[in-house]
């Protein structure tokens, strides 16, 4: 995906992050400020760019960002950057709370509770995924759009749900399911593995592919045998009615995959 051509200002932490041994240079901050028009907008400014580093996240670790959040502190006091404080702990919290619910069956049995036993499917899913709660009031805005969210992940997200539910009633989870970080291993023919890193919907958007794969394994298999290769073709309409996002937004995400040689765009007749 490319870069847009027109220019926008650095970000603070790309500036911020070249001071010599994490030091904050009062030159670059009074440069940063000057470029957002006041220390208001650059503590703004900053709160965005820290809720993005955050969501993109593939573990819990902030280190780095508190790091900085303390040395910014010192320039411009608590108060302001109270939000980005809170938002950090709620990865701290995030991290804590994801122990316990990957804990809970074992302390169920040791406490000779009943256990629930997941198919293979979804305790795979389970293991691979990972929930960052937000105390909205203090994050900026999030993307609030529906998605519909591959089978086994979908139940996946349900226990989550559940497991939450039973170590904090009566709070409960609402789900951001086109917000975070995909992680994605590709194995295309005999090339070796692609790792990608990736939005929910540019994940869940191939799964479309890989699910039709799956579902038609006596198929595939029958192709292969008489040395046909199995093109799975979907349009742009039919993936936007599988994943609940309008077309527009699958075309765009497509492209991207297109851009990375996993899919091949092929026009119909009817433009699809």
């Amino acid at each position: 995906m490319g870069l847009p051509v027109h220019s926008t200002p650095a970000t603070p932490a790309a500036l911020l992050s070249s001071g010599l041994g994490g030091r904050v240079d009062a030159d670059v901050v009074s440069m940063l400020i000057g470029i957002y028009g006041g220390p208001l907008l650059f503590m703004e400014e900053y709160r965005n760019m820290l809720s993005d580093r955050l969501l993109a996240k593939d573990n819990y670790d902030c280190e780095r960002e508190i790091r900085t959040l303390e040395l910014l502190k010192i320039r411009f006091g608590e108060a302001g950057l109270h939000p980005c404080e809170v938002m950090l702990k709620d990865l701290a919290d995030s991290k804590r709370l994801d122990a316990n619910i990957r804990d809970l069956p074992r302390q169920q049995a040791l406490q000779q509770q009943a256990v629930q036993k997941l198919p293979d499917h979804i305790a795979a899913a389970l293991e691979r995924t990972r929930a960052t709660i937000c105390s909205y009031l203090f994050w900026p805005e999030l993307p609030d759009h529906d998605m519909v969210l591959p089978q086994d992940l979908k139940e996946a997200v349900q226990v989550y749900s559940e497991r939450f539910r039973h170590l904090k009633a009566p709070r409960k989870l609402r789900w951001l399911p086109t917000v975070g970080l995909v992680e994605l291993t590709l194995t295309i023919g005999d090339s070796e593995p692609l790792d990608f890193k990736v939005t929910p919907v540019h994940a869940a958007l191939l799964m479309q592919f890989a699910d039709d794969e799956a579902s038609s394994a006596a198929a595939m298999t029958a192709a292969q045998n008489s040395q046909e290769a199995k093109v799975v073709s979907k349009t742009a309409a039919q993936l936007s009615t599988a994943l609940g996002v309008p077309v527009p937004v699958v075309r765009k995400k497509a492209m991207a995959w297109v851009s990375a040689g996993v899919l091949v765009e092929k026009r119909g007749a009817a433009g699809e």
